[in-house]
């Protein structure tokens, strides 16, 4: 049966071995005895003439069951476990999916297949587990095979930003059981670990130099794009950059220099024909933030009638001004959203989506003593309502598809009605439930953000394309109809060719690619989205704190405990030693002469 030796310090006992010979080499000097016969001379015990000194050493009793008694010895402090047929060890490795750990992919690979073997200790199987830190993606790797396990690393990208890996540590920690091992490894260390993991950290500090983000203005009718760079190291840096069209054109190379962490942006002009561009920094080390995609923004506008009666007119048309990519509609037709002015005892309010102010026949000359209270909700969220003031006066009542966002006493001073227009379908209508004109309702942050926050709630609604810049693996808010047809993201290069195809069903949510480039999303034949994604976690693209690091574990002692058992003739070993000893012991004391 094959064993192994969990204590090879033991083997210090065997310089026991030399101890006792050396004993047995210095022998006693010879007493000398008068004796009147000569028949007990072979009894004698041969002694050194001229004291204690090396001298030739004579075999006895003694020294075999001394030398014995320090190998039996050796055999027990070694403590030899034999292994157990059959075993299997069960190691869980979650493997750090930060975008900075590209740079120390081959790293890891060396330190997995270095840690593997050690974590098998005397297992004469293995059962395999590789995690990715982000739970959103799939597991790398299940089975026996370390070579298999290479392989899946080799086809493994880490392209998240930072997370906290204890979800995914605990979910390792439940494949493996409590025995396991568990394996964590990253590119920068921490001071602990939990669950019992052990930690490598594999980074060392790279220069890197990158883009940052990207803003688009319009000027005198031209696209104006501004890219800012940022050299994340610690000593100056250049770089060389361009920009290529969807025309297969570029410009000349630009050489661009950094002082140590200095941030720097670049400008120029879009070009007209061109509908995708790019902008190349020379490559580095760290490649993901080296390429800029662009295209002409285009977000959605929502278009808004007013049907305001005075003093609320002129109040509308400055909402109008203040937002982003909002524009008067001529029509009801024409328009997303609708403002509107209405009376006390009005009780339908049409199915239009619409912003409904409560005008009063007359001003009121007091105000409720009640302080404004926002309920919980997600358009009130964070407001302050406190300073409000409310006029007192006739309100409209709550119908069964209200609900009260603000209320002041018993009044429900400002309220969200869904109204049914279809089988499963609503439109919303923020209402005011007070007189904004005889109050300080027109000086109140908290009333210009939550108009703010409805309109931009119906703008998501509205289902029409749009271009945006993306960061990778963003969440998209777009307005998919769930009884339609499957959704389509499409990604494709500079030059509009396809990359890659993907189908989705109306309820799964979507994500931007989680490579830099262009893409789209379509629903049947209606293209919904144009996106420019690029990489921005600034957190990720610098490298300089990454570094080496290891937290240790008992794992290796408990894999030898659950692998092997421990040597049930130890017992006889004890007995066998202390016989030994005693053995020799009255050897020597029945040799010894006497006075």
């Amino acid at each position: 049966m094959p064993f192994i030796i969990s204590n090879p310090w033991g083997f210090l006992a065997l310089l026991g071995i030399p101890a006792v010979l050396a004993i047995h080499f210095l022998q006693r000097r010879s007493i000398v005895l008068p004796c009147s016969t000569l028949f007990l001379l072979h009894q004698t015990q041969r002694e050194s003439k001229q004291g204690r000194k090396f001298d030739k050493l004579i075999q006895s009793l003694a020294l075999w069951m001394q030398l014995l008694a320090v190998l039996l010895l050796t055999i027990l402090l070694v403590q030899p476990r034999y292994i157990k047929p059959q075993s299997t060890q069960r190691i869980a490795i979650v493997i750090d999916s930060s975008a900075s750990m590209s740079v120390y992919k081959a790293e890891a690979k060396a330190k997995i297949l270095e840690q593997v073997p050690k974590l098998q200790a005397f297992a004469s199987q293995l059962e395999l587990w590789l995690l990715d830190s982000d739970l959103s993606r799939d597991r790398v790797y299940h089975g026996e095979s370390i070579e298999e396990l290479m392989a899946a690393i080799d086809n493994w990208q880490p392209q998240s930003g930072t997370a906290n890996p204890h979800h995914v540590l605990r979910i390792a920690r439940s494949l493996t059981g409590h025995d396991g091992a568990l394996l964590y490894i990253t590119d920068t260390p921490s001071t602990s670990i939990p669950y019992n993991a052990t930690m490598h950290a594999i980074g060392h500090p790279e220069n890197n130099v990158g883009f940052t983000g990207i803003t688009m203005d319009e000027l005198a009718g031209e696209v104006i794009w501004k890219a800012s760079i940022r050299n994340y190291s610690t000593q100056a840096l250049s770089r060389q950059w361009y920009l290529a069209n969807d025309a297969n054109q570029r410009t000349a190379e630009q050489t661009i220099q950094f002082a140590p962490g200095e941030l720097k942006v670049v400008t120029g002009k879009f070009p007209d024909a061109s509908k995708r561009c790019e902008i190349r920094l020379s490559t580095d080390t760290f490649s993901y933030d080296d390429v800029m995609p662009i295209i002409k923004p285009q977000p959605k506008e929502l278009a808004i009638h007013l049907e305001l009666e005075e003093p609320f007119a002129e109040f509308g048309k400055k909402l109008l001004n203040s937002f982003d990519n909002v524009l008067a509609a001529s029509s009801v037709d024409t328009a997303d959203l609708i403002m509107k002015t209405v009376k006390s005892d009005t009780t339908k309010l049409g199915v239009d989506p619409a912003i409904v102010f409560l005008k009063q026949a007359k001003a009121a000359n007091t105000y409720s003593n009640h302080i404004a209270i926002a309920t919980d909700h997600a358009l009130t969220e964070g407001l302050n309502w406190q300073k409000l003031l409310i006029s007192e006066g006739p309100k409209m009542k709550l119908i069964r598809w209200d609900t009260p966002l603000v209320w002041s006493g018993e009044d429900a001073i400002i309220f969200l009605r869904d109204v049914p227009v279809g089988l499963g379908k609503t439109r919303q209508q923020l209402v005011f439930n007070f007189d904004l004109s005889h109050s300080n309702a027109y000086q109140q942050e908290c009333i210009a953000l939550l108009l703010y926050r409805f309109i931009e709630t119906q703008r998501k609604k509205k289902s029409t394309l749009q271009q945006i810049y993306t960061e990778l693996s963003q969440p998209l808010e777009l307005n998919i109809d769930p009884k339609g047809k499957q959704t389509t993201l499409e990604t494709y290069d500079l030059n509009g060719k396809i990359l890659n195809t993907q189908q989705f069903s109306t309820k799964q949510p979507l994500r931007a690619p989680d490579t830099i480039g262009f893409f789209s999303v379509k629903q049947g034949d209606k293209t919904l989205l144009h996106g420019a994604n690029y990489f921005a976690d600034t957190r990720e693209a610098d490298l300089s704190k990454c570094q080496e690091g290891v937290i240790e574990t008992n794992a290796k002692s408990k894999a030898v405990d659950q692998h092997t058992n421990q040597d049930h003739l130890w017992r006889i070993w004890v007995l066998l030693v202390l016989s030994a000893l005693l053995l020799s012991w009255k050897r020597q004391a029945s040799t010894s002469p006497t006075s």
